[in-house]
């Protein structure tokens, strides 16, 4: 569900902490040239966003996270799925078990088939650049097979 706590119930640490786990799935994406961001790349950018006003404003945002988060991170762990295709798969599933667990009356925020198609193609083209050009300035790479089993653990730098 995705939902974030007011700032008033966050929990607070007075002590010293050595390491802050920072997760998510376009942390440390790279963002991409003004040339990259010319041509749609899915249905969705074709039909809402022709002028590409959506993927600029995604790509400033990654360029804002790099800015503001990213850039201070002493390490960048990536979890690498085989492709898109496993990636909106794996979602599925997601939605899928959250139906599976949840009431049926409170079902109202888990995606149709559809819905999420479209949901995640707003993500489309930063996974799928993610995933081309991530691997080449992590720190380790952990790809992660169709059955969602670690292969092998990659570490890129010393």
């Amino acid at each position: 569900m995705d939902d974030r706590f007011d700032k008033h119930q966050w929990t607070s640490c007075n002590k010293n902490i050595d390491i802050v786990l920072f997760e998510g799935w376009c942390n440390q994406s790279p963002f991409q040239s003004a040339d990259e961001l010319l041509s749609p790349i899915n249905e969705l950018e074709e039909a809402d966003d022709p002028e590409g006003v959506w993927r600029h404003y995604a790509n400033e945002q990654l360029k804002y996270y790099h800015k503001k988060i990213f850039n201070y991170a002493n390490m960048s762990i990536m979890l690498k799925a085989p492709d898109f295709e496993k990636i909106f798969e794996w979602r599925s599933l997601q939605e899928e078990k959250l139906k599976q667990n949840t009431q049926a009356n409170d079902q109202s925020h888990i995606m149709s088939t559809e819905k999420l198609k479209r949901f995640i193609q707003h993500y489309e083209r930063i996974t799928r650049h993610t995933l081309q050009h991530l691997p080449a300035s992590a720190d380790i790479v952990i790809p992660v097979a169709a059955d969602h089993s670690i292969m092998t653990i990659i570490k890129r730098h010393d």
